[in-house]
């Protein structure tokens, strides 16, 4: 990893449980101070504060504001027994955003290319029915990219699955 990439273990209040997550910056940390509620990160001689409501780096600074993309993956899930094929028929995605969410689905764990895609989904699939998605595979790693034109919030993913085992 660079020094432009950061680990962050979080410890959610309900449950326990804790997660890692990475985030990949587009300059270099150096490192971080928080006074009360605010965030501040170091790079070079640059200070700057974490902004939710900011969707621009180095914003007000027209010769440096750089706009960056997101990208939220989920590990392979097995759904069940490790091993035997699970048929994936479907999902519905969550979102806030009122940008269009690109979603791709992992279906081969020995070749970290190999997603399909989905294509881009609209903010809120719940009303009606899933969006079809037909995949077979032993386990499956969903993928949801935002682009830079809006701000976003994913609040659930929710896979319809079928269990293929002949003696299922």
């Amino acid at each position: 990893m660079t020094d432009t990439t950061v680990f962050v273990y979080t410890l959610s209040r309900t449950g326990e449980v804790g997660a890692w997550s990475r985030y990949t910056f587009p300059f270099s940390v150096d490192g971080f101070a928080q006074e009360a509620e605010n965030l501040y990160i170091r790079s070079g001689d640059d200070v700057l504060m974490v902004d939710q409501s900011a969707n621009t780096d180095y914003t007000g600074d027209l010769t440096r504001v750089s706009s960056f993309n997101s990208t939220i993956q989920w590990p392979w899930l097995d759904y069940g027994q490790p091993g035997p094929s699970k048929l994936l028929v479907g999902f519905d995605l969550v979102t806030s955003s009122q940008a269009l969410a690109t979603v791709d689905i992992g279906y081969d764990e020995r070749d970290k290319s190999a997603f399909a895609s989905a294509g881009n989904i609209d903010a809120d699939t719940l009303p009606g029915t899933f969006i079809p998605m037909s995949l077979f595979a032993p386990s499956f790693s969903f993928r949801v990219k935002f682009d830079a034109s809006a701000k976003w919030t994913l609040y659930s993913v929710t896979t319809y699955l079928r269990d293929a085992r002949p003696t299922a």
